[in-house]
């Protein structure tokens, strides 16, 4: 009897454990598409530094945008890319931490080394 339950339980954990890597790899190939899709749809307004990318809003990537009768829905653009930059520089930090973690590092699949956090910014805006 005590074997049975044991099996039970063993499964019940292998369920587990498979279900959390599963979805750790599909939030990790989320970032990985919105990361490679925003670097190279901005490639003209992106600045790569060691531990961030920077988008400039103000680039000649958005005024194409303003010359072509756009101009209302440019600052729309903005505002949905800095929501999607904002989740994933959040599930970012997470991953980061939680990978970094003795226990959650078995569970967890890291973002890439070439992943870096993304930061928008304005002209009038300085880097720190």
């Amino acid at each position: 009897m005590f074997l049975g339950w044991a099996a039970s339980l063993s499964i019940a954990w292998t369920i587990i454990i498979t279900l959390i890597i599963y979805d750790s790899y599909g939030t990790y190939l989320d970032q990985r598409a919105f990361y490679d899709a925003t670097v190279e749809q901005y490639a003209a307004a992106v600045t790569m530094y060691g531990d961030r990318a920077v988008i400039d809003v103000e680039s000649a990537a958005w005024t194409d945008l303003k010359y072509q009768g756009y101009q209302d829905n440019v600052s729309d653009l903005i505002l949905d890319l800095r929501k999607k930059i904002t989740s994933y520089n959040i599930v970012f930090v997470k991953k980061d931490k939680m990978h970094k973690n003795p226990f959650f590092s078995w569970f967890i699949i890291d973002l890439d080394d070439d992943m870096k956090l993304v930061k928008m910014r304005t002209a009038t805006q300085h880097l720190k």
